[in-house]
Parts: C-alpha cells; sequence; structure tokens
C-alpha cells in the first residue's frame, strides 16, 4: 500500500486527538537530532500526557514486507541515540523472526503488525432512496375518507420499511431489494448506478395515519455506489502507539 497517504490521515487524527494526550508536535519526513547526530525519519509525534514530553519515531519503510533484522538493529540505534521520552515504532508485515521480536521487545521497539490486502475492499452504499407513490390511488383513497387535506408519510427509514400485497401479507423489505441489487452488481471501487425498482403487482407501504395505514406504491428509485473501505483506522492506530508508549491504555 501507499503509506504515505496513511501517514497524512495519522498527522489528522493525532492532531484532533484531545482526550488524554495533547500533541505539541506531529512532522512528516522530519529530521531528529540525537546525541551523536540527526536521523531522517518517516515520522515524528511528539504529545504530552501527565507533564511527560513523548516522542515518538515512526517507520513505514517495511508497511509492505517483513522487517529485516539489520533494519531493526538500525532503528534500535537511533532511538536510543535520542534523549527523553522516547519510543519507536516501525509499520511491518508479520514477523515470525524469534530474534526480531525478541530484541524490538527488549528495545522498547512497538513492532506495528499489518497485513494489508492487495485488493481494494469495495463496500456498497445506497443513497438518493425516492419511492414513487401512486399519487391517484393516495387522492382517491383520502377523498374516499374525507381526508383531502391530510398529509400521509411512511413509518420509517427507507431502509427498513415493508411492502405488502393488497391482501395484506409481507412480501419482503426496501433493504431486501436494496440487497437484491448489490448482489447482482460488480463490486468495483468507484462505480455506480442508478436502479429504478419496479412492480409486477399492486405493493403497499404501511403509514403512521390512523385511518390510511397503508399507501399503493409504483416502484423504488436509488442510487448503488460501491465505495473503497478502509483497511485501518487511523485513530485506532495513533491511540495503539500511544497506549504503548506511555505503557497503559488510554482509552
Amino acid at each position: 500500500m501507499n503509506y504515505q497517504k496513511l501517514i497524512d490521515e495519522i498527522i489528522i487524527m493525532a492532531q484532533e486527538e484531545k482526550t488524554v494526550i495533547e500533541t505539541v508536535n506531529i512532522e512528516k519526513n522530519a529530521t531528529v537530532e540525537g546525541r551523536t547526530g540527526e536521523y531522517d525519519v518517516d515520522l515524528l509525534w511528539e504529545f504530552f500526557y501527565n507533564s511527560n514530553k513523548y516522542k515518538i519515531i515512526i517507520d513505514f519503510k517495511n508497511i509492505n514486507k517483513q522487517l529485516p533484522q539489520n533494519e531493526l538493529f538500525n532503528f534500535v540505534n537511533l532511538t536510543n541515540d535520542v534523549s527523553g521520552f522516547v519510543t519507536g515504532v516501525t509499520f511491518t508485515k508479520p514477523v515470525y523472526n524469534k530474534i526480531i521480536q525478541n530484541v524490538a521487545k527488549d528495545a522498547g521497539i512497538f513492532l506495528y503488525e499489518v497485513d494489508f490486502a492487495e485488493e481494494i475492499i469495495a463496500k456498497p452504499h445506497i443513497s438518493n432512496v425516492k419511492i414513487d407513490i401512486d399519487k391517484e390511488w393516495v387522492t382517491a383513497v383520502k377523498k374516499e375518507n374525507g381526508l383531502e387535506n391530510e398529509n400521509i408519510k411512511t413509518s420509517s427509514d427507507p431502509k427498513h420499511l415493508f411492502i405488502y400485497d393488497a391482501a395484506g401479507n409481507c412480501l419482503e423489505s426496501l433493504e431486501a431489494i436494496f440487497n437484491k441489487y448489490i448482489k447482482e452488481a460488480e463490486h468495483k471501487d468507484g462505480s455506480s448506478e442508478n436502479i429504478n425498482h419496479t412492480f409486477a403487482e399492486d405493493m403497499f407501504l404501511t403509514t403512521n395515519h390512523h385511518i390510511i395505514d397503508k399507501i399503493k406504491i409504483k416502484s423504488v428509485n436509488f442510487d448503488l455506489e460501491f465505495i473503497s473501505a478502509p483497511q485501518y483506522d487511523p485513530q485506532e492506530i495513533i491511540r495503539n502507539i500511544a497506549n504503548f508508549a506511555v505503557g497503559k491504555s488510554l482509552n
């Protein structure tokens, strides 16, 4: 994955995090000063907690592979050379090398193990739901009941509405209709289509009205779009890192 986008999202979340820590600096492609020299790092995050200033040095270069042993040793040397409450975090694919695991543990390095999928995960999104009411039918029923000026509304959010036939039998929900088209569609990121679902027979939706308890509908129109779903939560990432740095859960 392109970790630059992840870094940008972490920066935004760290700046907004104001629960128990106070971010005083977060810098991409930063230069960190050590006792023996300067180091270029992917991300430097500094925050206060309980009057202590914590420095988090984060490396992303191995996010798409397993962390090599020599790179871990170099990273340990870097973090040891920087003064203060310093925590090193390196993103890596899951590590099974015991030497790497033990060295990281002894040095206080957080191996942030991730395994992001190669394929984009696209999730369906339904929007702009419009129910085409049979206006002639509604007008006739309202007139029949002396309710010409009444406003008849359906009972709830369209997604949770149930559809009935003329005999009052519940046949399906609007959500079931949505799911039918979701299953038939190509699950590609960015793909979208407008769908107009019509009914072959007379169908009805329930209402909140005490006299006219159902209204006849002709069709349901909606937009179906597939949106790439994030494989990570930047807020969860910064909280995990902060928890590791201070040695306890801050959630």
